[in-house]
Parts: structure tokens; sequence; C-alpha cells
């Protein structure tokens, strides 16, 4: 993927989960406990499958469907939520994410969500790490027919914020986040690495390079500065 012209920047794009705020790492005890529940192991594999995509789009029927679980959709989709609020009580946002906000605001760049998870729950989320009103346009995973890898999602984010593909940098953590920005026609996507995924799988999805905050956020602040 070509390094973009910084000039031609005109709107900075993030996902929600593991990107604006620590929350992978919860979702990943939630379904651990859950599946301890019924006796199942739950594998690790599986949840970086279907990190990035919606519980309510088909998520939580792959996951019943493939272990078995005698659950239906709707009770697994509200346990795993009931659990989020439960857990969630000290949810903060990643190492200088307020920060880089801040900084691109001055700077007159537009600022995008777009996130696979529903609207009342990124709300939530997004008020409890203080980020909400922070941002020129949010798309949510009910927001769209089909969630990530499938573009749409970031197809919209473009449109809401009235730029083009090559006017925008997106932020990702997850390989269908990824791949979703790249059939979305994104130019610049930036990798954003936790303990729960890898700079290599994001590479090879579509992303330009991939680091861990702080370094991520003030690497591409360098750089349109």
């Amino acid at each position: 993927m070509s390094k973009p012209n910084s000039r031609m920047i005109k709107a900075v794009i993030f996902d929600m989960d593991g990107v604006l705020i620590d929350s992978e790492r919860l979702y990943r005890d939630i379904f651990h406990q859950i599946f301890s529940k019924f006796g199942v192991d739950f594998q690790d594999n599986l949840f970086d499958e279907l990190a990035g995509t919606t519980l309510e789009r088909g998520g939580a029927r792959k996951i019943i469907k493939k272990f078995g679980l005698n659950i239906d959709e709707f009770a697994f989709i509200e346990l795993v939520h009931d659990l989020f609020e439960e857990l969630s009580y000290d949810l903060k946002p990643r190492e200088c994410v307020s920060e880089i906000i801040g900084q691109l605001k001055k700077m007159h760049i537009k600022l995008g969500v777009a996130t696979s998870t529903i609207k009342e729950e990124a709300l939530k989320r997004l008020k409890k790490a203080n980020l909400c009103g922070l941002f020129d346009s949010m798309v949510f995973g009910d927001d769209v027919e089909k969630s990530k890898p499938d573009p749409d999602i970031y197809i919209e984010c473009l449109r809401r914020l009235k730029v083009n593909c090559a006017e925008s940098i997106v932020f990702e953590d997850s390989v269908n986040g990824v791949k979703s920005a790249v059939g979305a026609g994104i130019k610049c996507i930036i990798g954003v690495l936790h303990d729960r995924n890898n700079a290599r799988s994001l590479i090879e999805a579509g992303a330009f390079f991939a680091e861990k905050p702080p370094e991520v956020f003030l690497r591409i602040l360098r750089y349109l500065s």
C-alpha cells in the first residue's frame, strides 16, 4: 500500500473497540465466562475470527452453531451485553487517544467512528470513556446491512464525512476491520496493536503498518503536521 500525500488527508476514521477504547480484553474475558457456564472451552482463534464483526449480524449465531450452545441467539447477545456492562465500569480510552483527537481537531481534520458495535451499546462505551460528542460522524453496526469485513460501514462513513477514500486515514485493530476499509477503497489503513492481535496479520490484510499506542497515533500526527 502506497504512502498517501499528507496534504490530501481530510478525515481520520477510528474503529472503536481496541482502537479508541481498551475493550477487546473485556470481550475475551466475557466469552470465556459464558463458555465456562456451558462447560465448553472457548478457543481464542474463534475470538480472532469474530473481532470486528457484529453479534447482531450473525456473529452470535456462528458461535452458537459452532459450539452447540444451548441458548438462543437473542439470549446470547443479551448475556454478552449484560456482562460487558457489569465489567466495563472503569472503561478508558487507549493511550494518547484524547490527545490525537484534540490535535486533529486543531488541524481541522474531520473525525469519524466506524464500529461494528450496535449504536445503543457503542454510545454507552464512548460515554464511559468520555469520548462522546467529539466526532463529526459515527457509523454503527446496525446502520448498515452488512458488518465488517464487508465494506459497507466505511463506505457509509466516507459518505457522511463527505470525503473520498484517498482523503482518509483509518485506524483498525482487526483483520476484519482492515479488510472492510480495503474493500471501501481506503488507501491508508493503520494497524493498532494490543495484546490480542499481531502486526503481521494486519499488514497481510492490507494495513500500511501496525504499532502500539501511543506511538501509532503520534507517528500519524507527525506525518500530518
